[in-house]
């Protein structure tokens, strides 16, 4: 769970610089309070989760935007990974990809993924990814 008076830990798993670019641009658009951490292939990916099996679970992000082709192994390969530990069931996953197959689709959704969003072609639909992580992460309310 998200503790509502720290930045939100975002782990974007992407491989593409430009999509990166625009990931952090939704993110900013927003004014998602964000750390953000950045994998670039799929072997990084699928190994970073052993850094929890010590317990260190403040390092654990709170969301995670996951690319579906990626370098070395898929996202799918990297989600099922993730998956794997009941630790990280509840962990909110957003596919970001370009990939609109219904057997991709059904397989993200199949592993507990919390939105598949679809990279949409123009700047002002893409920074709606801003608004989705925003609202995973309200504001705390004021006293």
């Amino acid at each position: 769970m998200v503790n509502r008076t720290d930045r939100i830990r975002v782990l974007v798993i992407e491989d593409n610089p430009a999509d990166l670019m625009l990931i952090e641009e939704a993110l900013r658009e927003h004014k998602v309070d964000a750390e953000v951490e950045v994998l670039s292939d799929g072997e990084v990916a699928y190994q970073y989760w052993d850094r929890f099996s010590d317990g260190n679970s403040s390092l654990r992000p709170d969301v995670v935007l996951l690319d579906l082709n990626l370098p070395k192994r898929t996202g799918l390969e990297v989600l099922r990974r993730m998956r794997e530990s009941p630790e990280y069931k509840d962990l909110r996953v957003i596919i970001v990809s370009s990939s609109g197959n219904p057997r991709d689709v059904a397989e993200a959704e199949g592993l507990g993924i919390y939105r598949y969003f679809r990279k949409p072609t123009r700047l002002d639909q893409f920074l709606e990814l801003g608004r989705i992580v925003k609202n995973l992460h309200p504001a705390p309310a004021k006293a």
